[in-house]
């Protein structure tokens, strides 16, 4: 998280995100692949009728990588990242 000196309230942050390789079921048989997700923001903070008030954006996976967040062998499926 960044604050910026030329605009005050403003601030801009970023993140990378690695998740390794991880086993689908209990005998480690099946693996589901790694990925790196790189992510950004800002925030806007100010006063809106004498409100506090803050303004958010984020983006995920700016480089739209596609990869698998998540698995459940139960089901025998898998779902995609955002």
């Amino acid at each position: 998280d960044y604050r910026t000196a030329s605009l005050p309230g403003l601030s801009v942050n970023g993140g990378i995100y690695y998740v390794g390789r991880r086993a689908l079921n209990a005998q480690n048989t099946s693996w589901m692949a790694g990925y790196t997700r790189f992510d950004a923001g800002a925030r806007y903070t100010t006063r809106l009728a004498s409100y506090r008030t803050t303004f958010a954006l984020t983006i995920q996976n700016l480089t739209d990588k596609r990869y698998w967040a998540a698995g459940d062998p139960s089901i025998n499926g898998a779902w995609p990242g955002r």
